[in-house]
């Protein structure tokens, strides 16, 4: 279960250099307060070509060491793209593109059950009926001569997302808070063992020989 902690905070700054300067504080006092090392420690963001410039001013400034990647968004990591793609999902409403988005996320593929084939065949069948809406979900869907799709695979695999996703997403779709979609989300990570299943994916990068987006997987659960 998830229990309320101090780990994840929001802070709204008034522009760029003010984020940088508050992550340059923390970062200096989880080192001083917490006895953390600096390869404890990652600084992620989405708009790289932004923040990087001053972060390695504010790091040189105050003498933080530090390794930049600027080669990787954090939108292309499979976990991150995996979260967004279920508040996607419940955002638009169990669209075409936002549930395919979702079943074709590496993670949902390799480790949640959902196989290509039947995944092919949902796609065809979703995309022929335009079947839209969550209660259409919870109905058991009928053939259509016009569409060439194994309907029992079809219903399978309907059945497969409402049990992976249904409740996530129903919860989702009533939350009011911050930290109520934060226990959601942490709660479907717990349930489908989300950190087993990183740290699956970390061991693999560095079996192919590929430290950067290693570490990242490392790293990525813990933030």
């Amino acid at each position: 279960t998830f229990e309320k902690n101090e780990k994840i905070r929001v802070y709204e700054a008034t522009d760029v250099t003010k984020e940088v300067e508050y992550c340059v504080w923390q970062i200096n006092n989880l080192i001083r307060e917490n006895g953390l090392r600096y390869r404890d420690i990652a600084v992620i963001t989405a708009d790289v070509e932004t923040y990087a410039r001053l972060f390695k001013a504010e790091f040189e400034k105050v003498g933080i060491p530090v390794f930049a990647d600027n080669n990787r968004n954090i939108l292309d990591n499979t976990f991150v793209s995996l979260l967004l793609a279920i508040l996607a999902l419940v955002k638009n409403d169990y669209d075409y593109q936002s549930v395919m988005t979702l079943l074709r996320n590496g993670i949902v593929r390799d480790y949640l059950g959902f196989e290509n084939m039947e995944t092919d065949a949902l796609d065809t069948y979703l995309y022929g009926c335009g079947i839209r809406g969550r209660s259409m979900w919870s109905k058991m869907w009928n053939g259509n001569k016009k569409i060439q799709a194994d309907i029992q695979i079809v219903n399978d695999t309907r059945t497969r997302v409402i049990e992976v996703f249904g409740e996530v997403t129903d919860k989702l779709k009533n939350a009011e808070t911050v930290l109520d979609y934060w226990r959601i989300l942490y709660d479907f990570m717990v349930e489908w063992n989300m950190s087993g299943i990183i740290k699956s994916e970390a061991e693999r990068y560095e079996t192919e020989g590929n430290p950067v987006v290693k570490k990242e997987y490392d790293q990525i659960y813990r933030i």
